[in-house]
Order: structure tokens, then sequence, then C-alpha cells
């Protein structure tokens, strides 16, 4: 409803973001992709789905990081939503990028 009923002569952007904080496993990756493809596939951008995973090492998350990177929204470039970061302040930074990133 929040996207479809936007007030009558508004020119502000009806958009929605999900942001998703994890550390990539997930109890089913089936289901997460397809409902991640029906929301990309019906909204489009209109609902960007946004990644990143909280990683303290720097290897051995490859099975993770694929399954987010399948699961987020794509910018223009076909490069996914997605960041790996250790730091609150580059976690931050991302998302303030990706949220506002046309």
């Amino acid at each position: 409803d929040f996207i479809n009923n936007k007030p009558p002569g508004s020119s502000l952007k009806r958009t929605v973001r999900i942001i998703l904080m994890t550390d990539g496993y997930a109890n089913d990756a089936v289901e997460a992709i397809e409902a991640s493809n029906t929301i990309k596939t019906k909204w489009g951008d209109g609902v960007r789905i946004i990644s990143s995973l909280l990683a303290h090492q720097a290897e051995g998350f490859d099975k993770a990081e694929r399954f987010l990177q399948e699961i987020s929204s794509k910018n223009i470039n076909s490069i996914p939503y997605y960041t790996k970061t250790r730091s609150g302040a580059e976690l931050r930074s991302f998302f303030e990028r990706s949220s506002t990133e046309e």
C-alpha cells in the first residue's frame, strides 16, 4: 500500500529498503532466494534488498557471501547491494550509499 498509494500530486518517491545484517547462514536458503526473487520481480527498485555479512575473519565465508549476493538487489551495473564488513563505520557508510543511490 505504501508504494502504490502515494497522495495525489505528491512528487516524493515511495520506496522501501530492506536492510539485512547477518552471518549469512539461512535456515532455508532456497525459500529465501525465492522470496527475494519475488520481491525483486514484483517491485523492481521500489523495494531494494541491501545486505551485509558481519564477519570478523577475512576468509571462510564464501558460501554465505554467494547467498547474500544472490538475494540482494543489484545496481544499474548489475553489482549486488552487498558488502562484507568488520566495523560499524564501514557498515553505516555502505548502507547510506546503498539506500540513497539512484
